[in-house]
């Protein structure tokens, strides 16, 4: 089934840009904040013998920080931070950063709970999804070869 892709807002720190996959078979969907880490879930837990939920969970999973590591060859992935980790992690990737094994667009962030604001431990803070910004490239890409093929048969007619 398909998979709708969204924008909302974090219930953790506000931020407008959060991910929410939403699972049209199921009915069940996942919110993922690149910006602080908290991760909620709402899914199926059992079902009647028609196939109708009959119980649903929904989980809200807060978090000390969030990162993500882009490699230099390409790929890269996001998660949520511990807060033994968010204390771990910044000088590693800090370090990997500058012997140019990451590349720049690398980020750790801490969430303050008591202030309920965000601060960028490695990089910048995100403003939007950074798997979006490899997609849009992958798009304008796709675009760029779909109208060098489109020239490359005009010159050929």
């Amino acid at each position: 089934m398909p998979t709708v892709k969204s924008k909302v807002k974090c219930k953790q720190c506000g931020f407008p840009n959060a991910i929410k996959d939403f699972d049209s078979g199921t009915n069940e969907y996942c919110i993922s904040c690149t910006r602080c880490g908290c991760r909620e879930t709402f899914k199926n837990k059992s079902y009647f013998s028609s196939g109708r939920p009959e119980k649903t969970v929904y989980e809200i999973n807060y978090s000390a920080g969030a990162y993500f590591v882009k490699w230099k060859d390409g790929g890269g992935a996001h998660g949520r931070l511990s807060e033994a980790e968010v204390k771990g992690i910044p000088a590693r990737m800090r370090a990997d950063v500058a012997a140019g094994k990451l590349s720049k667009e690398t980020y750790v962030t801490r969430f303050d709970f008591k202030t309920r604001e965000v601060t960028a431990l490695v990089g910048q803070l995100p403003t939007h999804d950074p798997a979006e910004q490899e997609c849009e490239l992958e798009e304008e890409i796709c675009e760029a070869v779909d109208e060098q093929e489109v020239d490359d048969l005009s010159s050929e007619i």
